[in-house]
């Protein structure tokens, strides 16, 4: 495929930089992902806490409510406002409140009292009896908040509670917007926010128009808490429409309110597209900068390896060849003292090879008148036979030993001796008129067998330069 060292190179290189950079990619994506769902996470938690302490603590603050409400109504029964309630109370935000007495059959209202001029008072008992019997009445501290419908067909929200102070049981209508002002502040997130009960009816929502509609029983975190996965639950899940969520709920204290959050994994990872592009133009570029290097470089001669298989087998000694060998390294070694053969026997014989001199005429025809000669010249030099004689010889001399003795100094007529008197010495005293002569100094000569003494008397004794 690759015919070049260039293209060869060119292939290399494209190859490491396509594993390099799809490493990186990989782990960036995967930190980048894993980073940027732990922030959400993180996030909506604490998003989600404070979602559900608040509509907590709104549930509870409507019970208390109706339990200081309630006394005050049944005072007022009598007189033409009998069962009415101005708009100046403190408990006027609720448009129909009464007391739910009995079980299954006997489930009936009593002292029912409506807001002075509000609809409800012509359908509100009798579709909230209806709604009361299709539904299981909460436990002691426990509460519902369900979606009721007026002729109209619009949507009002009916609160059912078992006061833990009283217990009584109370119902009461309340509009639809009574709990929105709790998530009207996460308007604008990327992030979902809805209220829903456990029979999928919005109560409220981060888009206003879905308040009072029914979700969709295929979204994933609805199935999530229909399926009683527990009070409390995440993860990521497959939405409808195909698209993965982040997903969070949480219920509201004893009540059938969840808290849910939903963000949209496709929206968090927005810049993952863009950091995929930056890398996909990084490689492009390191691609076309590297070919362009490679390609700017000269490429070297290239010789091609028959040719030079043939050349080197017409250039071997004749002589340094069995024909019987099947392989022989053609790799140059260093000079030893006695040629070794290396052979690579394999497990037939094959046929006898035909004479290295005809193979190189046959291989270059051209040349033959030059390499003939050298190739006899060298056969002749460095033949089997003159090796090994040349080694035999070798082993055959014996090592020589000569003793030389050791030459006495001797003094020759012709050599110049002086005499020298030592001067006095302090231990022991010489006598008056005595001579000291020191000890003859010997000092090689240029030859080995000749020596110099040198005598000297010191120039004070007038007696020993006459002697």
């Amino acid at each position: 495929m690759f015919r070049s060292m260039r293209q060869r190179l060119i292939g290399i290189y494209l190859l490491l930089l396509v594993v390099v950079l799809g490493v990186i990619s990989w782990k960036i994506d995967r930190d980048y992902f894993a980073d940027k769902i732990s922030a959400n996470e993180v996030q909506s938690r604490s998003q989600l806490a404070a979602l559900t302490r608040a509509a907590e603590a709104e549930l509870e603050g409507l019970v208390q409510v109706l339990d200081l409400a309630y006394p005050i109504l049944l005072e007022n029964r009598a007189g033409a406002s009998a069962g009415l309630y101005s708009a100046d109370q403190a408990f006027s935000r609720f448009h129909l409140i009464t007391r739910v007495v009995g079980t299954g059959a006997d489930l009936h209202l009593e002292h029912t009292s409506t807001l002075e001029k509000s609809a409800v008072r012509s359908w509100g008992p009798t579709y909230i009896l209806a709604k009361l019997k299709g539904v299981s009445l909460p436990a002691a501290d426990g509460s519902l908040l369900l979606t009721i419908l007026d002729p109209e067909r619009r949507p009002w929200f009916l609160y059912i509670v078992s006061s833990p102070l009283t217990q009584e049981m109370y119902a009461a209508l309340l509009p639809v917007d009574f709990m929105q002002n709790l998530l009207d502040h996460q308007k604008g997130q990327l992030a979902k926010f809805a209220l829903v009960n456990e029979q999928a009816e919005v109560v409220a929502h981060s888009e206003p128009e879905y308040i009072g509609n029914l979700m969709p029983t295929s979204d994933p975190v609805l199935q999530q808490i229909q399926n009683g996965k527990g009070a409390i639950g995440a993860g990521l899940w497959q939405s409808p429409g195909s698209e993965q969520v982040h997903g969070f709920f949480e219920k509201v204290g004893t009540s059938n309110l969840y808290v849910t959050i939903q963000t949209p994994v496709g929206a968090l990872m927005a810049d993952r597209n863009l950091m995929r592009k930056r890398l996909l133009w990084l490689g492009l570029s390191l691609a076309a900068f590297g070919i362009c290097v490679i390609l700017i470089f000269p490429e070297g001669h290239q010789e091609d390896p028959a040719a030079l298989q043939k050349l080197v087998q017409a250039a071997t000694p004749v002589g340094l060849v069995s024909p019987q060998a099947a392989k022989i390294a053609t790799t140059p070694e260093a000079p030893r003292a006695k040629p070794k053969r290396v052979l690579v026997e394999e497990s037939q014989e094959p046929p006898e090879a035909p004479p290295l001199i005809q193979v190189a005429e046959s291989a270059l025809p051209e040349r033959t008148d030059l390499i003939s000669p050298k190739v006899e010249e060298f056969s002749n030099l460095f033949s089997e036979e003159k090796v090994d004689s040349a080694m035999a010889a070798m082993e055959s001399l014996e090592p020589l030993e000569k003793t030389y003795p050791i030459a006495e100094p001797v003094i020759l007529p012709e050599d110049s001796v002086q005499i020298q008197a030592a001067p006095p010495h302090p231990d022991p005293a010489p006598a008056t008129g005595q001579t000291l002569i020191q000890k003859p100094s010997l000092r090689p000569s240029k030859k080995a067998d000749h020596f110099s003494v040198a005598i000297r008397r010191p120039k004070s004794s007038p007696a020993g330069r006459e002697s």
